[in-house]
């Protein structure tokens, strides 16, 4: 507890084996630049589980320029999280990741994990990753995200008691054959609050969507290898949104018991070139 890692520009750390980071409220542990930004830190392969309590990542610029505009070249290695996790379980408490020039700034493929208590802020584009991942983002907040809050593909996921605040993109984007809940969370300031696409499965209760410029809740297709989607939703309030609901021809939603009426969608006007 109390100890700063200072990471030169162009350094990054790796492990093939469990971490266990234990930091306290008072004396947290650090991982951060020496000067502007750093490589950021991959994990995988670990057998056994790792865990980071009262840590704090921060200005990390990833791996590979690729899929990383401030990204640091390294012997042809591309990574799209700051932080990657990779077959390995993990559970992060009491975390804060900020400032990070990422794709992702928490990146978790083929895994086990647990978010508690965590805090994203001031991240370039996404916030957490999931691939093919299992487990639960509880407690959590997400602020000042330039792309989505939590982006899950091939996964199954609950979320509850989580803010998402000043989200560019999605609070919630459920892709690639997912199953997903969330309950109590609270969506200010986004396009979507929550998107369920290519034959994925969501639940969402309990919720309050405030100012979504898009849709508060939407399903499509958007990939021609998957198909329609399914979002069902109880007992949220929505409020100065453009459409509380969005769903394209062939996907389902409810509200309640009351099914949704299906408009037709352009999905591809939904993601605009930059």
């Amino acid at each position: 507890a109390g100890v700063t890692l200072l990471f030169d520009d162009n350094c990054t750390l790796v492990s093939g084996n469990e971490i266990n980071m234990i930091g306290t409220r008072k004396s947290p542990i650090h991982l951060i630049a020496k000067n502007e930004m750093w490589g950021g830190f991959l994990l995988h392969n670990s057998v056994s589980k790792s865990t980071f309590k009262n840590v704090k990542f921060s200005k990390v610029r990833g791996v590979g320029i690729g899929p990383n505009p401030y990204g640091i070249i390294k012997n042809g290695w591309c990574m799209t999280g700051g932080v990657t996790v990779h077959k390995s379980e993990v559970e992060f408490i009491n975390c804060e990741f900020s400032n990070f020039g990422t794709e992702d700034a928490l990146n978790i493929i083929s895994s086990r994990f647990s978010l508690q208590r965590c805090n994203f802020n001031n991240v370039f584009s996404d916030a957490f990753d999931g691939d093919f991942v299992d487990g639960n983002v509880s407690s959590c907040t997400f602020k000042d995200v330039g792309g989505d809050g939590v982006d899950l593909s091939c996964s199954q996921v609950s979320i509850f008691d989580s803010s998402f605040i000043r989200i560019h993109d999605k609070a919630v984007s459920v892709g690639e054959k997912s199953d997903v809940s969330a309950n109590r969370i609270n969506v200010v300031d986004a396009s979507f609050a929550m998107v369920v696409k290519d034959l994925s499965i969501a639940f969402i209760s309990e919720s309050n969507v405030t100012n979504a410029s898009v849709a508060a809740f939407s399903a499509y297709q958007k990939k021609k290898s998957f198909g329609p989607a399914s979002i069902r939703v109880n007992n949220c309030i929505t409020s100065v949104t453009k459409n509380r609901f969005l769903i394209q021809n062939g996907s389902n939603a409810w509200n309640q018991d009351t099914v949704i009426q299906t408009v037709p969608l352009d999905v591809k006007s939904l993601y605009p070139k930059n």
